[in-house]
């Protein structure tokens, strides 16, 4: 069964996830010989930095099969 909650994630995890982002070093000389390519990348990592209101985003999550299973990842993985 799944359960409603709320999420809730602190001012410093974000401004320290923009803080990684913004440290970035993205390398030179790569080809897109696969994966997403880069100059992709570097959009997102503007987008999420620039533009990307994450505050909105927690705060209007449900607790939907699909957002709760995100959040079970992120918490997992963020622990390892």
């Amino acid at each position: 069964m799944i359960e409603r909650f709320r999420v809730e994630v602190p001012a410093e995890t974000i401004a320290d996830l923009c803080r990684r982002l913004q440290a970035t070093r993205w390398p030179r000389g790569v080809t897109d010989s696969g994966g997403v390519p880069l100059d992709v990348m570097r959009d997102i990592t503007h987008y999420w930095l620039e533009k990307f209101d994450w505050t909105t985003q927690y705060a209007t999550s449900t607790a939907s099969a699909t957002s709760a299973l995100i959040w079970a990842a992120y918490v997992f993985t963020s622990s390892t």
